[in-house]
Order: structure tokens, then sequence, then C-alpha cells
């Protein structure tokens, strides 16, 4: 890590005030794989990344690879949510 814990307590503290179980989760900055010896190491497709407590228990996420969508895909999207928001007007009034 590049800050402690301490350090990323008291900087979020000036902003907002932490309660019980509040977590504050950090990234990874980039280039952090290349660091690894004796060869690098990075994330690829298929690697599952975990994230867990003791008492909270674990959560995991697996990565896929990135692909650039497809213009359906948008159009698909965009119909969805003017669907969506014009039911809620629809709604409303």
């Amino acid at each position: 890590m590049i800050f402690g814990v301490a350090t990323l307590v008291s900087y979020v503290s000036r902003f907002i005030t932490l309660e019980p179980a509040d977590l504050i989760t950090t990234g990874t900055p980039p280039g952090v794989g290349l660091g690894h010896k004796p060869q690098p190491m990075y994330l690829k497709p298929g690697d599952t990344m975990r994230l867990g407590s003791r008492k909270l228990g674990e959560q995991r996420q697996k990565l896929v690879a990135w692909r650039r969508p497809i213009a359906a895909d948008v159009r698909l999207a965009v119909f969805r949510f003017c669907a969506r928001f014009a039911t809620g007007l629809q709604w409303r009034l």
C-alpha cells in the first residue's frame, strides 16, 4: 500500500464521519503487476479477485475480457433507458 491504514482513516475522516463497520476500500495503482519478481504478473480474463473480512464475509469478482459494444447493444440500452424513463413519467403524472 502506498498509504498506511492510519493515514487513510485520517484523510477520509476529514470529509465524512466514519461509523462502526464502515469500510474503506482501496485500489491498486497502475504498474503494480510490473513489480512482481521474478516476472511481472497481470490480471487476465478468468482470474478471480477476492475481498473479504472475517466477520462480514467475502465478495468475489471474476474478470472477463472487455469487448467493444456493438451498435445493437447501444441501441438496446438506450431503448431500455428511454422506456423506463417514459414509464416513470407516465406513472408520476
